[in-house]
């Protein structure tokens, strides 16, 4: 799949590379809850698209070994930064929840909807890529027309 100019416009002015789908979906309206405050993924997004796309040392941050069932036990994930198309940028944790389900996280995700115009029944894409500087996991949120 060919990475979208908007993509690689915020990837070169973060003075990122390694553009790459990260995942796809329809926003439902609990991503959309305040009080949640999280995205939650599809299974076959994590095995298809996010888990080759980490180191195992970001895999056990993010608690995202396949077959783990031990909790949290009080992390917070994988820090991530988050940019709307417009080059906002939000701070999260990617992880799994003890539940069901793989999320990116934080009490800053509200705001990201509101600054990248997303809302409820919205088709979007996450983008990875990795900073040059520390090679940090960084994501970006494009509403797909």
């Amino acid at each position: 799949m060919a990475v979208p100019e908007l993509v690689m416009r915020v990837v070169e002015h973060k003075d990122g590379q390694n553009p790459s789908l990260f995942a796809e979906k329809k926003l439902t309206k609990s991503d959309t809850i305040q009080h949640q405050n999280r995205l939650l993924f599809h299974e076959d997004d994590v095995t298809n698209y996010i888990l080759p796309l980490l180191s195992e040392e970001e895999k056990e941050r993010a608690n995202l070994q396949f077959g783990n069932n031990i909790g949290m036990g009080g992390t917070e994930g994988l820090p991530v930064e988050l940019y709307t198309i417009n080059g906002w940028m939000f701070q999260g944790f990617l992880r799994r929840r003890e539940s069901k389900g793989f999320v990116l996280k934080g009490t800053q995700w509200r705001n990201a909807l509101v600054f990248g115009e997303l809302r409820v029944g919205d088709h979007v894409q996450l983008w990875s890529f990795r900073k040059l500087q520390d090679n940090a996991l960084c994501l970006i949120i494009v509403k797909k027309n």
